[in-house]
């Protein structure tokens, strides 16, 4: 597991959402099929913007 998401899951578990998206974020401009980012982004968005959630949710089934 990669540095980046790995701070970026932390940041996650421990309720930084807005943080852990933004890396999250960071990675998949780097690697669009970020199987993991893809997936932990889906689920940080899931409340806010549940279209973006499915896109990334779909996303993860394509890969």
């Amino acid at each position: 597991m990669n540095t980046t998401f790995q701070q970026a899951f932390t940041l996650h578990q421990q309720g930084e959402v807005e943080q852990a998206k933004l890396l999250y974020e960071d990675i998949l401009q780097n690697d669009p099929n970020h199987f993991d980012a893809l997936h932990k982004l889906g689920v940080a968005v899931t409340d806010e913007d549940p279209s973006r959630a499915v896109q990334c949710t779909w996303a993860t089934c394509a890969n």
